[in-house]
């Protein structure tokens, strides 16, 4: 059940790192997009809710991609979880860098 869960959050996470490059839903530096319309009511520390819970999946995926990493040799779920984790690791930071150089995440 504790896979089914982790590929589901993997699969939502995807979801939403595909649709960040849709300029129509992200938004852009000087419009705001359907995220924003969206997401606009839920704030966390100035962040909208979804990057909040991309933030936090994240550490959660890390957490168990690390995990899985220990029994990687013998079960086939730990290496397709590992494989997915780390794939998400690297989709995450990509969608980190194109934040900070697009003008969607703006610090001041």
């Amino acid at each position: 059940m504790a896979s089914i869960l982790f590929r589901i959050t993997v699969a939502l996470n995807f979801f939403r790192f595909a649709l960040s490059f849709w300029p129509r839903f992200e938004g852009t530096d000087a419009d705001g997009g359907i995220a924003d319309r969206l997401f606009n009511p839920f704030h966390h520390s100035g962040f909208r809710i979804d990057f909040v819970w991309l933030v936090i999946s994240t550490f959660a995926v890390c957490l168990v991609t690390v995990l899985s990493m220990a029994s990687i040799q013998k079960e086939r779920r730990a290496r397709i979880n590992a494989v997915l984790g780390l794939s998400w690791m690297i989709a995450f930071a990509v969608y980190i860098v194109r934040s900070l150089t697009g003008g969607i995440l703006y610090f001041g």
